[in-house]
């Protein structure tokens, strides 16, 4: 069975209440919930498919006995994107930006990274598909 995780950071921010979708780029030690259990698993595996022309899939052990918190899921899925990021620039480089953008010109690596830097990226939500493996919505 299907269901949807929220990972949210606290705010301060008026117009953001109840909390923010964290960004990829940065170290969330505020998520809400942090030590909440969001899958018994000690094994998982995420599917990243934004901002990239070719999905991927990466396996992430718990190396502690009870699954993955919060907290846990959120830094696999910024290492997740960190590896992504950093293997596509080993392979081809930095494309730079679309003239008169700030959006990333696209790259012909591994992952084909186009549109976005890792800084632009937001956690909006997770599915969990109940079988172990987990998607991702990501904004920018």
């Amino acid at each position: 069975m299907r269901r949807k995780i929220v990972i949210e950071t606290q705010s301060d921010d008026p117009d953001y209440p109840g909390g923010m979708s964290p960004q990829i780029a940065e170290e969330a030690e505020d998520i809400i919930d942090a030590d909440e259990i969001v899958t018994l698993r000690d094994s998982i595996l995420i599917n990243f498919d934004y901002p990239l022309s070719r999905k991927v899939s990466f396996s992430f052990h718990q190396k502690r006995p009870g699954g993955f918190t919060r907290l846990d899921f959120y830094q696999c899925v910024l290492a997740g994107y960190h590896r992504i990021y950093n293997e596509e620039h080993k392979a081809v480089g930095d494309p730079g930006h679309i003239q008169g953008m700030l959006n990333r010109e696209s790259s012909d690596g591994p992952y084909g990274i186009w549109g976005h830097d890792i800084g632009d990226l937001v956690l909006e939500g997770v599915t969990d598909n109940g079988d172990g493996t987990f998607d991702l919505s990501i904004g920018s």
